[in-house]
Formats: structure tokens, sequence, C-alpha cells
């Protein structure tokens, strides 16, 4: 059936992801998945402390159904990440 025909504020929401520790010996990674049938446009995350993050990577899903972002802290450093994704609202509607 035709969609929408332009992407408006209000169809637009915000899932957060569960937050997770990222340290030396090991990565990890927080991911926001969309409502099914829903599509992520935009995502971004947050750092406990960015200053002690050695390598950061956020990007979509490859099946642009939710937003991830992997980190590896620096040595001997432990960081939190958590990512938030912006979700567009395919019908059936997103109930908050």
């Amino acid at each position: 059936p035709p969609g929408p025909s332009q992407i408006l504020s209000t169809q637009i929401y915000e899932v957060n992801g569960d937050a997770a520790f990222a340290d030396d010996d090991r990565g990890n990674t927080s991911s926001a998945e969309c409502d099914e049938g829903d599509t992520v446009i935009s995502g971004s995350y947050g750092l406990s402390s960015p200053a002690l993050t050695a390598d950061v990577a956020d990007r979509a899903n490859p099946d642009h159904t939710g937003w991830f972002v992997d980190a590896v802290a620096v040595d001997g450093a432990t960081v939190i990440i958590q990512v938030v994704a912006q979700c567009f609202d395919n019908p059936p509607f997103h109930i908050p």
C-alpha cells in the first residue's frame, strides 16, 4: 500500500540501546532496534569517558532496522557506551 510521501517530525521516535561496558581486553556493542517494519534514519551514541576510548564505530544495521556502536577502551580503562536510534514510523504506528 502507498505510504507517506514526506518525513514529518511526528513520524520519528527515539529508541535507546542498553548501556554496555567496553575495556581494553574486549570491545563491546550497544544497539537500538526500531519497531518491526520501521526504518532507522539516524543514530548517535554516548560514552562515559570519551578521552579513554581507543576506537569507536557506529552505523545502521545492514537491514536498516536499528543503529549500533562498537567501542574499545584504551589500555587499562573501562568505558560505558550507549546508542540511540532515530526511527521512522511506518504503520502500524509506534506506541511510546
